[in-house]
């Protein structure tokens, strides 16, 4: 995931939205709103069309542990690329 895109990641998982990513080179991302937590998952791409589907639901509890994990990744990342 690009520095650019992390911000709306963020403002999805922070706001119980929806985000989807289809520009990763192997595949997707997406995050969802669910019920009792923020369901993730990761389609890769591998050769003749072929696809494995990963998910996982991230407990409400630590759902905004994530975003504050985030931020702090995005401003590493910004630090790293100034």
């Amino acid at each position: 995931m690009t520095t650019r895109d992390l911000p709306a990641f963020i403002k999805a998982l922070t706001g119980r939205g929806w985000w989807a990513d289809n520009t990763l080179v192997s595949g997707a991302l997406l995050v969802a709103a669910a019920s009792g937590g923020v369901v993730m998952g990761v389609t890769e791409t591998h050769g003749a069309g072929q696809h494995v589907d990963v998910g996982m639901v991230i407990p409400e509890s630590q759902r905004l542990s994530l975003v504050s994990a985030l931020r702090r990744a995005l401003d590493v990342a910004r630090a790293w690329e100034s």
